[in-house]
């Protein structure tokens, strides 16, 4: 396996929200989220981290895209968790703003991983060169 780039959590809220500039642990679970059901009715890998120190997001609303849950932040207070590859699409839209994370919420690796047989095969050598070369520009 090989790391390709990093992600940081970030939040969405609307832009009229009560939320401040940073989401602590305590107000993140407190907070009604709408969560992107990505796999078996869950975000993975936030969900996951939660768990780790003991805590659980209430979700309220539950759609299969970002962008649908992104339409639903306006004029509620409704957290969104995304990656920070997301940041310029909440930052281009005037009804939203960006809000930190809670700390307990880490930054995480996206991988690329094959089985050792298929090390020279050519093709996926072709396929991981092109990834790396795609994935280069962002922060390892």
């Amino acid at each position: 396996s090989e790391r390709l780039y990093r992600e940081n959590w970030i939040c969405a809220v609307a832009r009229e929200s009560q939320f401040g500039d940073e989401l602590s642990l305590k107000r993140y679970v407190a907070a009604s989220h709408i969560i992107v059901s990505t796999y078996g009715g869950v975000q993975t890998i936030p969900d996951k981290q939660l768990a780790a120190v003991g805590a659980k997001r209430r979700s309220c609303i539950r759609v299969p895209y970002f962008g649908v849950a992104l339409q639903c932040l306006p004029g509620t207070e409704l957290v969104l968790t995304l990656t920070s590859g997301m940041t310029s699409v909440v930052k281009s839209d005037r009804k939203l703003r960006l809000v930190k994370a809670p700390q307990e919420l880490h930054s995480f690796h996206f991988l690329m991983a094959w089985h050792p047989r298929l090390n020279t095969d050519p093709r996926h050598v072709w396929l991981r060169e092109a990834m790396r070369s795609t994935t280069g520009a962002l922060s390892r």
